[in-house]
């Protein structure tokens, strides 16, 4: 039922919404939809959770749409700084809640849209689904949600074709959103690199402002290699381990993550003497009046 010169259109705007961001781009779109991929074909849930054609397009086409025109700041500079997006999405989940907005009312243009023959139960079916993937990308709901897919885990009624199918492919939608550290470490670590510029951008431009810099986005207090530590051993491995629980043949992912936090353990003392020359060459600036 999809229109196929309609859906190059849509790929090809979807790409130049992106924008240039060292780490929210284009590149990380397509990452999140391999490794979405990843999940359901090495891992096995589309034949374990029985995926429909609406399901499968759902889950990838969610994958590549999640952070659709993505500034390069997070929700809590949007809120502080009541951006228009802030203000128009009254601060709750305010990038989510643009993502899907804005990639849905682009897929509809006429010129991009490849789903205008779907029945209209199918559109509302495949609407509902996107949205509740792509908002379930906001980190702010992590804790909760984990809480939710171990209480559903554990449950002896768990079942990933029926009741379950719809909270398991939020939370894998969500962790191939969060799978860098899941990846082999030298991928793992250009992302990190990519990611650390963009929060300390975000950081360098809370300090001129006055704000508040956000929790790890501090150039002068964050040990990089301790906060990956921290990432992993707290958000992501928690997470891969209970998806192991359902999809056993994902294990290699736990494996990864238990090997890269090791890695980063054993770089803490270098990346808190980077840390220190980047606070003396600062304050060297300061004495001699270089940093005015």
């Amino acid at each position: 039922e999809l229109i196929p010169d309609k859906f190059v259109a849509f790929a090809r705007r979807l790409q130049t919404g992106y924008l240039d961001n060292p780490y929210h781009n284009s590149t990380h779109a397509v990452d999140v939809l391999q490794t979405t991929h990843f999940f359901a074909s090495h891992g096995r849930f589309a034949e374990l959770a029985n995926l429909t054609p609406l399901d499968h397009a759902a889950m990838y086409l969610a994958a590549v749409v999640h952070d659709y025109e993505h500034p390069g700041s997070n929700n809590v500079f949007q809120i502080s700084t009541k951006s228009p997006l802030a203000i128009r999405y009254n601060d709750k989940s305010v990038l989510e809640m643009h993502h899907i907005a804005a990639s849905w009312a682009m897929m509809i243009e006429s010129k991009h849209n490849f789903i205008e023959n779907l029945q209209v139960n199918d559109y509302k079916a495949l609407r509902e689904k996107m949205i509740g993937m792509v908002l379930a990308t906001d980190m702010a709901h992590h804790f909760s949600e984990l809480e939710k897919l171990k209480v559903r885990v554990a449950s002896l009624n768990f079942d990933i074709k029926t009741t379950d199918k719809k909270l398991c492919m939020e939370m894998l939608i969500h962790a191939a959103d969060i799978s860098n550290p899941a990846k082999k470490f030298d991928i793992y670590e250009e992302w990190t690199e990519r990611i650390v510029q963009e929060f300390f951008a975000q950081g360098d431009e809370e300090r001129k402002r006055g704000l508040p810099i956000s929790f790890g986005m501090d150039r002068y207090t964050v040990n990089i290699a301790t906060t990956q530590v921290g990432f992993i051993s707290k958000l992501v491995l928690p997470l891969f381990e209970q998806i192991k629980l359902f999809l056993p043949e994902s294990g290699q992912t736990v494996l990864n993550l238990e090997s890269n936090c090791k890695r980063w353990e054993e770089r803490v003392e270098e990346y808190a003497q980077r840390l220190k020359l980047l606070n003396d060459q600062r304050q060297k600036k300061v004495d001699t009046g270089a940093d005015k």
